[in-house]
């Protein structure tokens, strides 16, 4: 877990700025109130190819230009579950409205922009960082779904919100083999989501369908 909490009011802003830019991508952080601070926290965790970052932080703006994308691009997409209050993104001329209690999508190769409106509470957003190349989906048909908002209240959305911020809660707990068994689980996991917003759940591969079709099992247990 990091904090900037016990930094001078004035300094939290750019600590965040510079940490959200390590471990998500480069990217412009801002807040209508800098001088009053911005107490945050975050986690994250490792899952070979996959991470799953946690934050919480107070409203702000951030975008994302083509200098930061040529700056750095690691080449994935960020899936993000958000909760406590609403979050907009918008990305290739597309913008998800106010999203919260589900989920969206956007990728990092490409500029984007996106704020948390509410000016009088915290946002809690989990993201996992997709590796493009990871996900059995093309990317011209993903890119169908950026900042879209994606339900996270039935189906596969459902399952893999609530696998989403359990490994928030309880994958520090897991050990390396774990981890990684968990990677894999959250590349077929966040597939199988995406193909059923896309409409092509058949076009998955076999392996993929059957590891999505036995969380579904073990989420009514």
């Amino acid at each position: 877990m990091v904090s900037n909490e016990e930094l001078p009011a004035k300094e939290q802003l750019p600590f965040w700025a510079e940490l959200g830019s390590r471990e998500l991508a480069p990217l412009i952080l801002s807040s209508a109130n800098p001088a009053g601070g911005f107490p945050a926290c975050a986690s994250v965790l490792d899952l070979d190819s996959v991470r799953v970052a946690s934050f919480d932080s107070p409203p702000a703006h951030l975008k994302r230009a083509w200098a930061d994308v040529r700056r750095s691009d690691p080449g994935t997409y960020q899936l993000t579950f958000v909760s406590g209050t609403p979050l907009w993104i918008s990305q290739r001329r597309q913008d998800s409205g106010l999203v919260l209690g589900d989920m969206v999508l956007f990728d990092v190769s490409h500029p984007f922009e996106g704020a948390v409106p509410d000016k009088g509470r915290h946002t809690q957003v989990v993201i996992m960082q997709l590796p493009r190349e990871g996900l059995p989906l093309p990317p011209d048909k993903v890119h169908r779904l950026l900042a879209q908002p994606l339900s996270a209240r039935t189906g596969m959305g459902a399952i893999l919100a609530r696998f989403m911020t359990t490994l928030d809660a309880y994958g520090p707990d897991c050990d390396p083999r774990d981890l990684s068994r968990l990677g894999a689980m959250a590349l077929d996991l966040a597939g199988a989501c995406l193909a059923q917003h896309l409409g092509g759940y058949e076009d998955l591969p076999a392996e993929t369908r059957q590891q999505a079709l036995l969380a579904r099992v073990n989420a009514w247990r």
